[in-house]
């Protein structure tokens, strides 16, 4: 093998790899910090995150009760286990798709950490 087709031959093997390793980045981005969203008709959401567990949830600055985190690299579930369940999944590092089920049906909307 030529010196020119083993640079073409490893060119091809690197741009192999460099769309497995970014998306290896995004799941190993932490959930922890402070995200705001919205769903549907709703704004004002906020959700603090930190060591892996909700810690504040609040619909327009009125805090809501959450029993239960279960985080994922690319996913994060909370909620109450009666009247609501949250699922955010990780579109990248600082945002997040939602699909809520609480007492009117299911919603869905984005999160953005700040």
């Amino acid at each position: 093998m030529t010196s020119g087709r083993r640079l073409i031959f490893i060119a091809m093997l690197l741009g192999l790899l460099a769309p497995a390793a970014a998306s290896y980045a995004v799941a190993d981005g932490s959930w922890d910090g402070a995200w705001r969203g919205s769903l549907q008709h709703l704004s004002g959401l906020a959700l603090t995150i930190a060591n892996d567990k909700v810690v504040s949830y609040t619909i327009g600055g009125a805090p809501v009760a959450v029993d239960y985190t279960k985080v994922t690299p690319t996913s994060l579930s909370f909620g109450d286990r009666d009247h609501f369940s949250m699922k955010l999944t990780r579109t990248s590092d600082t945002t997040a798709s939602a699909r809520v089920r609480g007492r009117n049906g299911y919603g869905s909307g984005t999160f953005k950490k700040e």
